[in-house]
């Protein structure tokens, strides 16, 4: 294992913890960053929803599903990234770890660029669009835009830098981040909400976050990004990101599928009842999601009564398979994956 990025020795190998341990610190910060999304998500949009009116409300949430199309760029990376990460840690390669970082962080800057233009060159006519013409509604979500593509370039490269943060098993520097962004971006906007400040100091915030959220990741990663690989960065980042390229495509259909289904509905909403049918529309259905979440943690309901409702409310059935050994379940289909899975049961004496 990696020892402790910043540290004088970061980016040397030790094999100091066992891989259940790694998996159990893993499930632990997401489920330390799923609470905290869902104690901000209760607690802000009531703040939100009062200091913006659903008008403002909906404008706000628009703006910032739009600039998550930018997804669709990704290619599946992002995942991928993270995947390559993981072998190359695995393996004790810190180059190859560094240059998976710089090959994916490049790529999604050039993504974010081309995100911030698009949103700004065109949030005139894209706001009309939405509004079903000009007026009042679309300028207010021409004035978002251009932020939210700003925080979809910031954002999506603290993603990368997260998901590297994990490979590499540092999961509470990659909680650490994605949960500092969270607070200043949801927290502080719903803040200066309740303040009395408007739309535009609510996005800034959440621009601020994903900011903030960058500088702390990349401060973890310093070992990795610096001193920057020599040679020809550009042409060496491109062959990485082809050597990726296989991989990535998998996860981009999912990605394809996951973006279009939990964002494309605010659209159809917006378009047919305005920012105030989209706030209508996404405050109860946001609150749903995290009750059916609360619940299952709380074991207030079973896993099979939280898929029958989850279930009811897509139109499908959906059934829970209960498995006696939960190995059962792992996929095999490399070479470090076998590693892995006889590391666990040599733990478990099985071996």
């Amino acid at each position: 294992m990696f020892t402790p990025l910043g540290s004088e020795n970061a980016g040397e190998v030790t094999h100091d913890r066992p891989p259940s341990q790694a998996m159990l610190r893993s499930g632990l910060s997401s489920i330390t960053l799923s609470v905290l999304s869902l104690i901000l998500g209760f607690a802000s949009a009531p703040v939100m929803v009062t200091g913006l009116g659903y008008a403002g409300y909906g404008v706000y949430s628009l703006a910032f599903t739009i600039a998550g199309y930018g997804a669709f760029l990704d290619l599946g990376f992002g995942w991928a990234g993270m995947k390559f990460t993981a072998d190359a840690h695995a393996q004790g390669d810190r180059d190859a770890v560094a240059g998976v970082l710089w090959a994916l962080a490049l790529y999604q800057a050039l993504i974010g660029v081309v995100v911030v233009v698009l949103l700004t060159a065109g949030a005139d006519r894209l706001g009309a669009w939405l509004m079903m013409g000009a007026g009042d509604d679309a300028a207010r979500v021409a004035g978002v835009l251009p932020m939210a593509g700003l925080w979809f370039a910031l954002s999506s490269l603290t993603g990368i830098f997260v998901g590297v943060l994990r490979g590499v098993h540092r999961f509470a520097a990659a909680a650490i981040v994605a949960g500092t962004a969270l607070l200043i971006g949801v927290g502080g906007g719903a803040l200066v909400v309740a303040n009395g400040y408007g739309l535009q100091a609510a996005a800034r915030c959440q621009v601020f976050g994903a900011l903030i959220g960058v500088l702390v990741a990349a401060g973890a990663l310093r070992g990795f990004l610096l001193p920057a690989p020599r040679g020809r960065l550009i042409s060496t980042s491109a062959r990485q990101l082809r050597h990726m390229l296989s991989f990535s495509l998998w996860s981009l259909v999912s990605r394809l599928v996951q973006v279009s289904v939990l964002q494309g509905d605010k659209v159809l909403a917006v378009r047919a009842g305005g920012p105030v049918g989209l706030a209508s529309y996404v405050v109860p259905f946001n609150a749903a999601q995290k009750l059916n979440f609360l619940g299952a943690a709380l074991r207030l309901r079973t896993i099979h009564q939280t898929l029958v409702r989850i279930g009811a409310r897509l139109g499908a059935t959906i059934e829970a398979v209960d498995l006696s050994d939960p190995l059962a379940a792992v996929d095999v289909d490399k070479l470090s994956d076998h590693s892995l899975v006889e590391q666990l049961l040599k733990e478990r004496g099985d071996v």
